[in-house]
């Protein structure tokens, strides 16, 4: 757990009881058994996993819009997706409340790198299916997969915001 001793130091707390409070929580840190530590790690990538499959299943959920939508509807759905799942994988982010910031970098590189691939495969299937079916549609892989991402990122670049300024004791 941490600790913010600027919230704490607002609340009257002394420098006494914050040190005494940080002790404490350390102890029972060097406490943990081997068991819980493993659990604990295991719970990050497991989470890392999850993030990365439903950025997957996002893709595939565009699939079908981009058969029958024009490039314009098709950015702002896939827009929307990227938000929605982007969301989910914060929310699961901010429950774990082990995560440094390399835990951080290394979530915001994977999620997009696998949505832009990901993306670009769905996007070239879709084009073919388009193409098939003679619809005509057409849509360019990287700018979807680019789109998908950025949405993706910015639940996860919100929630970073507000952890640092949280920190900062500035909220």
């Amino acid at each position: 757990m941490k600790i913010n001793t600027l919230k704490l130091q607002a609340k009257g707390w002394s420098e006494e009881e914050i040190e005494h409070a940080k002790q404490v929580l350390q102890e029972a840190e060097n406490k943990k058994h081997p068991r819980i530590i493993l659990l604990e790690k295991a719970l990050y990538w497991i989470l890392l996993l999850i993030s990365f499959l439903g950025a997957v299943m996002g893709t595939w959920l565009i699939e079908p819009f981009l058969i029958f939508m024009s490039t314009g509807g098709a950015v702002i759905i896939i827009f929307i997706i990227g938000i929605i799942f982007g969301s989910i994988a914060s929310i699961l982010m901010k429950d774990v409340e082990n995560l440094e910031l390399h835990h951080h970098l290394i979530l915001s590189m994977i999620i997009p790198v696998s949505a832009i691939v990901t993306s670009i495969l769905i996007t070239n299937q879709a084009n073919k299916v388009s193409q098939l079916i003679n619809i005509g549609t057409q849509h360019q892989p990287a700018v979807l997969g680019i789109v998908y991402s950025i949405g993706s990122l910015i639940p996860f670049a919100i929630l970073l915001w507000y952890e640092r300024r949280e920190e900062d004791g500035t909220f």
